[in-house]
């Protein structure tokens, strides 16, 4: 499993042009970010807030986050 530090997540976030993500957790679940808005990273960097596509929170422990995969989606008007 691959520990990322907060650096990581956010030079994804903060991109230019930006550049659509896949989170990738240790449960086999996959987050898409089509648009920075839809996430930030805590303060102390081990957690991601993500908005899902109908407006619900989800928070992730950036330990069980095992990849970032730059996806070839255009991003979100």
């Amino acid at each position: 499993m691959i520990h990322l530090v907060k650096g990581d997540i956010r030079e994804f976030v903060k991109r230019i042009p930006f550049a659509p993500f896949d989170i990738r957790t240790a449960d086999g679940q996959v987050y898409t970010v089509d648009h920075p808005d839809f996430l930030t990273v805590s303060r102390r960097g081990d957690k991601i807030i993500y908005i899902t596509e109908d407006d619900r929170i989800v928070l992730i422990d950036c330990s069980q986050i095992v990849s970032l995969e730059i996806s070839n989606r255009p991003t979100a008007a």
